[in-house]
């Protein structure tokens, strides 16, 4: 699918992007070569749109244990946590709960174009697919 393709296709649309800090990229990425994985251009793929969902999602409408349907089909999880006082959100997949990866919510509710919403997490997320690389 080309770019143009991809905006014509949520043109006009809202929608809400949990979007990995580059450090997170890295991470996957030495995970991958530890363990001698390589993915192929459909399952990057699907890992990308695992990282969308369509409309917005505010941090406040993220509920503990609740589901997000993403566009790339299944669903990730949000997890609710708490460490020295301060509460904290999790959205993570099958793939991270299989590599014990818990993608942490470290901004949250970035408003941008057409009413949508960025949040942005410390690790990929990673679709219900991906087994145990470790």
């Amino acid at each position: 699918m080309t770019d143009n393709n991809i905006e014509q296709l949520f043109e006009g649309q809202s929608l809400t992007i949990f979007a990995p800090i580059d450090s997170a990229f890295d991470s996957l990425d030495n995970l991958l070569e530890k363990t001698n994985t390589e993915l192929d251009d459909d399952t990057i793929g699907e890992i990308f749109s695992f990282h969308v969902t369509l409309g917005m999602v505010t941090s406040d409408d993220l509920e503990c244990s609740g589901l997000t349907e993403m566009i790339g089909g299944g669903s990730s999880r949000t997890k609710c946590g708490r460490e020295d006082g301060i509460n904290y959100l999790i959205q993570k997949g099958g793939g991270n709960r299989e590599n014990n990866i818990e993608p942490i919510i470290i901004a949250a509710d970035i408003m941008a174009c057409n009413d949508s919403v960025i949040h942005v997490v410390n690790e990929v997320l990673l679709p219900n697919f991906i087994g145990a690389l470790m």
